[in-house]
């Protein structure tokens, strides 16, 4: 099995820049070190800043976001962000072990002591480092496991690989298990070039054999409506648009961004980036971890991908949607199957439309009705908002692990059921419940 091992000449230097701000600026070689870093190292980097972004920016566990992917934004300190980061720069030889970055907190029950009489997922080369063991049978009503790794037994007797990066050559094992390439970055990234060696696919696109979404837009409404209809006021939120960025790469949403100040609508940068002449700090009182509290104290909130491709839709759209600012969204052509029409000013065609979004944008600033009316999908039944793509995209949603589905679906593929993509489920037949007898043969079951 390939593990994916980083290594890096100048690491010292090159975490230095890093973790002091200056990320690509002074990994690149503008900077009194002069670092000669080559090309390979370059891409390391980048990877580095790109994994970055994802950490300590909220108070609390981001209840709104799948949770297939909240493990990306709990880990509590600093400390661990910089592990993570001299991994991907410095690479497996530095000094330091390995966090456990995938632990996703479970009711279920952890002391199955056979793994092997469950449907078992395995990281075939773990996320960032090691990962922990778990267990999802509890909320998916079946054995469903994620083993931990590196696990040598679990490698052997998963029934379902999970590849991120996503290798060229697909994993097998004795057991036949389906490989899934995986990831939640864009396709340019991770070996996404990759994906087309795969039968199947975990990734962010709502299309994905088994959907990984950020956030499932009928489950925010269902279960945190209230939050956002609670939350600050049009009167208690400044009068203008705030950004966040550490970095700034991206060339579509910085000339974005300049045009939005050039067309006269006030810009708060409040992180490291402020493109396009934008300027402005932290909302003072509010803790640097509570990117939520930020959000709040603005009645419009830009929420910018760096890229623009299909089905790249990240936790930004999600933020704003939960910070009950009207939001203006860059980034995913299609993100009408992810997110209402009236709960976005969409910002796509900015270079054909100027005139359109920023004349939206001011009269959300301006104007309280408005205003609240970005918050009027909250309101409605999912079946009335965009003709019905987005519950068409989300009709499997249930609230629970997207584990359950990527289980029933390597249940699905070993017993031969054909697959259900619409409700993520066998297309024959149904999977055994918790406590079935069936179980006890599952490790002896041979691929259909």
């Amino acid at each position: 099995m390939q593990n994916h091992h980083f290594t890096a000449a100048n690491c010292g230097t090159m975490m230095h820049f890093i973790l002091e701000g200056g990320l690509l600026f002074g990994l690149l070689g503008h900077s009194a070190h002069s670092a000669k870093v080559d090309s390979a190292q370059k891409a390391r980097a980048e990877q580095a800043v790109e994994a970055s972004r994802v950490f300590y920016t909220y108070r609390e566990e981001p209840a709104w976001l799948s949770t297939a992917v909240r493990h990306m934004f709990n880990v509590s300190s600093r400390q661990e962000t910089s592990l993570l980061r001299e991994r991907l720069v410095c690479g497996a030889g530095s000094s330091w072990k390995a966090p456990s970055l995938l632990s996703i907190k479970t009711d279920a029950d952890l002391s199955r002591r056979n793994d092997d009489e469950a449907v078992q997922i395995y990281y075939s080369n773990g996320f960032f480092g090691s990962m922990s063991r778990g267990d999802f049978s509890q909320q998916c009503g079946f054995p469903c496991v994620r083993a931990s790794f590196p696990n040598s037994h679990a490698e052997e007797t998963a029934d379902a690989f999970m590849v991120f990066p996503i290798d060229p050559k697909p994993p097998t094992n004795r057991r036949g298990a389906v490989a899934l390439g995986h990831t939640q970055e864009a396709l340019a990234l991770y070996g996404g070039k990759n994906a087309h060696n795969y039968e199947a696919m975990a990734d962010m696109s709502w299309r994905s054999t088994v959907p990984w979404t950020y956030f499932d837009p009928v489950n925010i409404r269902k279960s945190h409506s209230q939050r956002v209809l609670n939350s600050a006021p049009w009167e208690a939120r400044k009068p203008a648009a705030v950004f966040v960025a550490r970095n700034c790469g991206g060339t579509d949403r910085n000339s974005f961004i300049s045009q939005l100040i050039a067309h006269g609508v006030e810009v708060d940068s409040i992180s490291a980036c402020k493109p396009g002449g934008s300027r402005g700090g932290w909302p003072a009182g509010v803790p640097h971890s509570d990117k939520m509290g930020a959000l709040q104290k603005y009645r419009v909130y830009l929420a910018l991908e760096n890229r623009k491709e299909e089905g790249y839709v990240t936790e930004k759209v999600a933020d704003g949607l939960m910070s009950g600012a009207a939001t203006v969204y860059l980034g995913a052509p299609d993100i009408d199957n992810y997110v209402p029409d009236t709960a976005l000013i969409n910002a796509n065609n900015y270079n054909q439309d100027m005139e359109r979004i920023v004349s939206q944008i001011k009269k959300a600033i301006d104007d309280k009705t408005t205003w609240e009316s970005h918050r009027s999908w909250l309101k409605q039944s999912p079946e009335q908002w965009n003709q019905g793509k987005i519950l068409k995209a989300f009709s499997y949603s249930d609230g629970k692990p997207a584990e359950c589905r990527l289980c029933r679906y390597a249940y699905s593929k070993r017993m031969g059921l054909g697959w259900d993509w619409g409700k993520q489920q066998p297309a024959k037949g149904s999977v055994p419940p918790n406590g079935d007898k069936f179980w006890k043969t599952w490790p002896s079951v041979k691929h259909a």
